[in-house]
């Protein structure tokens, strides 16, 4: 079988042609993708394609034997790439590794916020905002 990368929707080639062997059964490298009953069911079989954009793969089953005849290709449905988050490899704070959670001592003691509000409550119904400081 081959499989080539292409952009969607204009066909334009972006990856070069992938040909797995499945003479002998599922390679190692697909089994934890790939499972074969009536049919051969691969997903999330990685395409070393990393630009994230739309894509379309082209899959070729290519016939081993006497019986060469030409069998058309089929094409995916529109798969799209995502950009990979970023992740944060290495995180020092004033040298020292950061741990999970960090807390920073603002003063020992907190000023309570002036807090002026105005609240919507029923006739004879008396309605309180609480405040929490966090340090």
């Amino acid at each position: 079988m081959q499989i080539v990368g292409k952009a969607a929707p204009n066909g334009l080639v972006l990856s070069p042609i992938r040909t797995y062997d499945f003479s002998d059964g599922i390679l190692a490298e697909l089994k934890a993708y790939c499972k074969l009953e009536a049919e051969l069911v691969c997903k999330k079989v990685r395409t070393g394609i990393r630009k994230p954009a739309d894509y379309l793969f082209e899959i070729t089953v290519v016939p081993k034997g006497e019986d060469l005849q030409k069998i058309e290709p089929k094409l995916s449905e529109p798969i799209k790439i995502l950009l990979r988050p970023p992740q944060i490899l290495d995180f020092k704070i004033n040298g020292k590794p950061a741990e999970t959670k960090y807390l920073i001592p603002i003063s020992t003691q907190p000023d309570k916020p002036d807090s002026k509000d105005k609240v919507k409550a029923k006739p004879g119904k008396q309605e309180k905002l609480l405040m929490k400081t966090i340090l």
